[in-house]
């Protein structure tokens, strides 16, 4: 593609499918082993803040990228959006009232 046309497809890419963006802190110590996995979910950009790494991720639903992320523990924080956090949430009360009451 000439110069300009690829971002030109993202941008109508964006416009005609249901992507919602997905913002994510994550512990500097996780960097290096985010490197080429973060690609698998949709990876658009990232920068430097508070001591850790922000990325921004395009996904079509939750439910795959929240997964992955619980992975991460207490590594990482969510930024945007709230639906996200609520996943997430939802599913950690999900997993206590499996196995606080074995």
């Amino acid at each position: 593609k000439k110069p300009g046309e690829l971002k030109e497809y993202f941008r109508k890419f964006w416009e005609n499918t249901d992507l919602y963006e997905v913002k994510v802190w994550f512990e500097s110590t996780l960097a290096n082993s985010l490197a080429s996995i973060k690609y698998y979910f949709g990876f658009i950009d990232e920068h430097e803040d508070n001591d850790g790494i922000v990325m921004s991720f395009a996904v079509t639903e939750y439910t795959y990228i929240a997964n992955w992320l619980l992975t991460f523990r207490d590594k990482i924080r969510i930024v945007h959006p709230d639906e996200l956090r609520n996943k997430i949430i939802e599913s950690v009360r999900e997993l206590s009232d499996i196995y606080l009451n074995i």
